[in-house]
């Protein structure tokens, strides 16, 4: 049968009652990058890689109350993610982690990658309404993500791995001018 529900300006629907309206969606997506030139040029690009040190990274977008709203990992073999049921006109957090929690849990406080990666940069992609470019200030592996009625892609992270060195001493004699000295490391 037919059921009438009165509607008042500035409220919503209590109504026990679905009428098939539903939040359009779109997709929130970018790339982890094994970005050695830590952005030198400006960019967050490189390698795409997805397990550094074999860990699995794992994406979140957050909502505003801070919980986790969707959850997926980066893929191991192409660095990729993607969050196809994002919601238009909606502000997030995205935050990748090595630390796995549910939906609807408060996210992983930082990123706790593997030594000896560290940060390099974060990107707002394309389409993103909370910013364009690279988000200053120190890379956290944590942007905020603002959609439209768009998809919001390129939405990328750069690590970089640190050098790795060991100590070498070696004692030589005191060269003259026009000495060619070889050091072997």
């Amino acid at each position: 049968g037919q059921r009438t529900v009165t509607f008042n300006a500035g409220g919503s629907c209590t109504s026990q009652f679905d009428f098939g309206f539903g939040k359009p969606n779109v997709t929130v997506s970018g790339k982890l990058y094994n970005d050695k030139n830590g952005l030198v040029d400006a960019l967050v690009n490189g390698t795409v890689m997805g397990a550094p040190g074999g860990l699995t990274i794992f994406a979140y977008l957050t909502d505003m109350s801070g919980n986790v709203a969707f959850k997926t990992t980066v893929n191991s073999s192409n660095g990729t993610y993607s969050f196809p049921l994002a919601e238009i006109m909606t502000d997030y957090a995205l935050r990748l982690s090595t630390t796995d929690v549910g939906v609807g849990q408060t996210p992983p406080a930082a990123f706790a990658g593997p030594s000896p990666w560290v940060l390099v940069g974060d990107s707002y992609g394309l389409d993103n309404a909370a910013g364009t470019g690279n988000q200053a200030g120190t890379a956290d592996a944590l942007i905020s993500v603002s959609t439209g009625m768009t998809n919001v892609t390129e939405v990328n992270f750069g690590i970089q791995r640190l050098p790795e060195t060991d100590n070498h001493i070696k004692s030589i004699n005191q060269p003259r001018v026009d000495d060619i000295i070889t050091l072997n490391a």
